[in-house]
C-alpha cells in the first residue's frame, strides 16, 4: 500500500481504509469517505480508482468494498424501514442476506431492530434497497 497517497486522501479528503480478513479468510479492503466541510465526495467509481493505486502494488488478491459518503442513509434507515423496504420489493431475507454476504440471522435481526446498526450498515442496506428501485 502507498502509505504516501494514503495519507494524502485521509487528510485532505477524509478518506479511510480498513484491510481486514473475513472468518472466511478472504481479504477485504474498505475505503470509505466521511462527512467534509466542503461538502465535495467521490463517486463510488473514484473511490475504486483510489483504492486500486492505493493498492496497485499488491500481489495478494482481495475483495473491494466502496462506501461513500451519503447524508440520508443513517438517518431514513431504522428497522421500521428496512422492513417497509423488504415487504414493497416482496423480498426474503434469505435473498438479502445472499446478495449483502451477511447471514440471514442478522438480516432479520436488523430488520426487527434485535441488533444495533452501524452508520456503514444503515448505508449498505439504503444502497442496498435503492438498487432494488
Amino acid at each position: 500500500m502507498n502509505e504516501f497517497k494514503l495519507n494524502y486522501y485521509k487528510n485532505v479528503h477524509n478518506i479511510d481504509v480498513r484491510d481486514f480478513t473475513k472468518p472466511n479468510g478472504d481479504r477485504v479492503i474498505q475505503i470509505r469517505q466521511n462527512e467534509k466541510d466542503d461538502n465535495e465526495y467521490f463517486t463510488e467509481k473514484e473511490l475504486l480508482d483510489i483504492l486500486d493505486k492505493l493498492f496497485a502494488e499488491e500481489e495478494v488478491s482481495y475483495h473491494k468494498s466502496v462506501i461513500p459518503f451519503y447524508h440520508i442513509a443513517h438517518s431514513v434507515v431504522s428497522d421500521y424501514w428496512l422492513r417497509q423496504q423488504q415487504n414493497q420489493y416482496r423480498l426474503k431475507s434469505k435473498a438479502i442476506a445472499k446478495e449483502l454476504n451477511i447471514s440471514k440471522t442478522r438480516v432479520n435481526n436488523h430488520h426487527n431492530g434485535l441488533e444495533g446498526m452501524s452508520n456503514e450498515i444503515k448505508a449498505m442496506y439504503y444502497y442496498y434497497y435503492l438498487s432494488k428501485m
